[in-house]
């Protein structure tokens, strides 16, 4: 992995409460791909499959995976970049009580994902054993998504996945506690620390010191208001961001660094043009002004 020294030197600064933004998300990844290594942009591709995502769950949402295998004559004519005819050959399959082999085409939690949604077992007992999982298809894709991304051999890209599922696992047991359901349905992967969020009733499952910015992540999961609770994770993002490349300026790590903020200012300014900015701003000003003061009453409070 090489420097980047022109490229970041060249970049606009970028602020949380930005009102504009110097390039779209897409732009950006557009122009990387004459900048970076091969190796690098890999990395990148990581981050820009959360498009893919989002594509996928509109295909599923709008019936068009599951399909006669006659229909697939329709497949130039439906606007999206993804495979199209393989997703729909895994889904058939699934439905036929089979599994699709692995496909270049198509990476393997997508893959997983698409024969979970379809999958009809042909035998009666197999039938009364399988478990479907109880999360939201767009939960249950995260998931898959941030189990392997998180085992990419570049540290900084495994630990931005690992915070993001472990954001997912807390606000999950949090919402289980609210309704009631069994948190350890809704809590994804086997380590100690899924282990212990499944398993601790302490205020920090213990976990206070081992996994960073739990404070943080514990006070947006309490936060009521869906919209605040929302800013307040994104938020605790930027501020790893910041700390992840505070010593790594120039390197790929800062890249895609920029690359993530662009998503997250472009994502709050797109919901409501003139509304969302305002309140996005008030929300920013205050949680800056909140943040010492939250962790000291955080860290008074587990003494206790």
């Amino acid at each position: 992995m090489g420097k980047y020294y022109a490229l970041v030197a060249g970049l606009p600064v970028l602020s949380a409460d930005g009102q504009k933004l110097p390039y779209e998300q897409e732009e950006f990844y557009l122009e990387l791909q004459d900048v970076l290594s091969s190796k690098d942009k890999e990395l990148l591709e990581w981050l820009h499959l959360e498009d893919a995502n989002r594509e996928l769950l509109r295909l599923h949402q709008e019936e068009l995976l599951l399909v006669e295998q006659k229909q697939d004559e329709d497949t130039e004519q439906i606007d999206t970049l993804l495979p199209l005819e393989e997703l729909r050959h895994i889904a058939r399959t699934a439905a036929a009580g089979g599994k699709a082999g692995r496909s270049k085409q198509v990476p393997n939690y997508m893959r997983q994902f698409v024969h979970e949604l379809y999958y009809e077992p042909q035998d009666e007992d197999e039938a009364e054993n399988l478990k479907k999982s109880p999360l939201s298809a767009e939960d249950r894709l995260a998931q898959l998504y941030y189990a392997e991304a998180s085992k990419s051999s570049n540290q900084y890209l495994a630990d931005w996945f690992r915070l993001n599922q472990t954001i997912r696992n807390v606000m999950a047991v949090y919402t289980c506690r609210r309704l009631g359901w069994p948190v350890d349905q809704f809590v994804v992967g086997n380590s100690h620390i899924e282990e212990q969020l499944r398993t601790s009733r302490a205020k920090d499952f213990e976990l206070g010191e081992e996994v960073p910015y739990m404070p943080q992540i514990i006070q947006a999961a309490e936060e009521e208001d869906i919209t605040r609770r929302e800013r307040m994770i994104d938020m605790l993002k930027w501020r790893w961001l910041d700390d992840e490349t505070f010593v790594k300026v120039f390197d790929i790590e800062n890249v895609l660094s920029y690359y993530i903020r662009l998503g997250i200012i472009e994502r709050w300014l797109k919901l409501d043009e003139k509304q969302g900015e305002t309140r996005f701003r008030s929300i920013v000003m205050g949680l800056k002004a909140e943040s010492n003061a939250s962790l000291d009453e955080f860290r008074r409070s587990t003494k206790k």
